[in-house]
């Protein structure tokens, strides 16, 4: 164990028999200061310890205990004097960790350090495309997360904009409902509040090599679902992408947002329009309240741009309604040859969830108002259990389309929204139920 000299500071670091680290510091003279210590990990500086009152008393010391446990690395500490009185002063000092205890790190060592953590934040992302490609930067704008500081991940670093969306479209809309010569230009108020629901952060991508901007967005996709994944995660947000900005050189950007395939009708209705629908759909959910569930779990399977998300959450919907209407029991599934039906090499029955959802969809939804009628080329019960392979897959075995794996027999790139439309026929059958029906 070694002291460590930080300007007017000396200290050093060892474990707690519980593992724990334990700081002592000494000084010359009286002190009051605050420290932040930093692990000079690959995607550091990662702050492990920060604290502003720490007090060297008159015996010229002070211990704090109970900070956490460190792993063996470089480290930087940072100490400021007069952490209370606003001086700008840090005293600034590199150490390392051997077996818990403190040692004096070398120039070389510390370089070492800051190298790994270069590479690491420039690492490659390349594109289908990307031999002869020269480098670029990739931007990813994202809203509804406040970050409070700087953060490095691989390939790239996400840090908090000092901006916030504004509500000008909004307003541009409105204004052009309202008569003539009425505009609403005073929006201070409203800018705030809507700015408030919008903080943007930064995502952006060192080192990019791809054929175009399409090729350099699919290379980057999955880490940016991941980043948003564990901002969600950590930040208790729900970030959504507004922009990719490809930075080939300082002065050339190709910008493009994201291009979310709207899935709803394109006709112009003729009918009696949606009124009806909502007048059941409205009476359905005031006299139970589980139809509203059902409907709100609805609109988050039309909501995912996941094909595999979109598939588990309509499984889960459609799932959710059988449960509660066919009971458990060992009723055997039979077809409509009287052949009893088979999964898993065993005769199927009520007492499984997909033999309850099987005579569900059969006898109660209807096989043909799924598109599963005789003479469509797909046969019913095969199509429910490679909805329900699907399901076990995603939720059991990381996806659909595991690495080393093709998925299961039978699937077809449409499938996702056959079932995403099966959890829709389902909504309507509940909903249209009357009264005495309720579960």
């Amino acid at each position: 164990m070694a002291k460590i000299e930080c300007g007017g500071v000396s200290f050093e670091i060892k474990p707690d028999n519980d593992g724990e680290m334990r700081i002592n510091f000494t000084s010359q003279s009286m002190l009051t200061f605050g420290i932040q210590i930093f692990r000079m990990n690959a995607s550091g500086p990662t702050q492990v310890f920060a604290t502003g009152q720490v007090q060297i008393d008159g015996a010229n010391a002070s211990e704090v205990a109970g900070v956490g446990q460190w792993q063996d690395d470089v480290y930087i500490v940072q100490i400021y004097p007069g952490w209370h009185a606003g001086q700008s002063e840090v005293w600034e000092a590199a150490f390392k960790l051997v077996n818990g205890e403190s040692r004096t790190a070398n120039p070389v060592e510390v370089g070492a350090a800051v190298e790994a953590q270069h590479t690491f934040r420039n690492a490659e992302y390349l594109g289908d495309h990307h031999l002869d490609q020269a480098a670029c930067k990739m931007h990813v704008l994202l809203d509804k997360c406040l970050l409070d500081y700087e953060q490095v991940f691989f390939g790239g670093v996400l840090k908090p904009l000092n901006i916030r969306l504004g509500p000008q479209s909004v307003i541009a809309a409105i204004n052009a409902l309202l008569p003539k010569g009425i505009v609403f230009n005073q929006t201070a108020r409203l800018d705030a509040e809507y700015g408030r629901e919008h903080p943007l952060c930064l995502v952006t991508f060192q080192n990019v090599r791809a054929g175009s901007l399409s090729d350099s967005v699919k290379a980057i996709y999955p880490t940016v679902k991941r980043i948003i994944a564990a901002l969600g995660q950590d930040r208790g947000a729900a970030p959504e992408i507004l922009a990719y900005l490809r930075e080939r050189s300082p002065t050339d950007f190709e910008l493009v947002t994201p291009s979310q395939i709207y899935r709803g009708n394109l006709v112009h209705g003729f009918g009696p329009g949606v009124t009806p629908r909502l007048n059941i759909i409205s009476e359905a959910g005031a006299r139970q309240p589980w139809l509203d569930f059902l409907l709100n779990l609805m609109a988050s399977v039309r909501q995912q741009t996941s094909e595999e998300a979109m598939l588990f959450l309509a499984w889960s919907l459609i799932e959710s309604a059988a449960k509660s209407r066919i009971p458990r029991g060992e009723e055997p599934i039979l077809d409509e040859r009287g052949v009893s039906v088979r999964a898993s090499g065993r005769v199927l029955t009520t007492a499984k969830d997909l033999g309850r959802v099987m005579i569900y969809l059969r006898d109660h939804v209807g096989a043909g108002i799924l598109g599963l009628h005789a003479g469509n080329g797909r046969d019913f019960y095969s199509e429910v259990k490679l909805a329900y392979q699907c399901r076990n897959a995603i939720a059991h075995e990381g996806g659909i389309f595991r690495p080393g794996s093709a998925p299961p027999e039978g699937y077809y790139s449409s499938f996702p929204f056959s079932i995403r439309d099966w959890a829709s026929a389902v909504v309507d059958h509940e909903c249209a139920l009357p009264a005495d029906a309720d579960p």
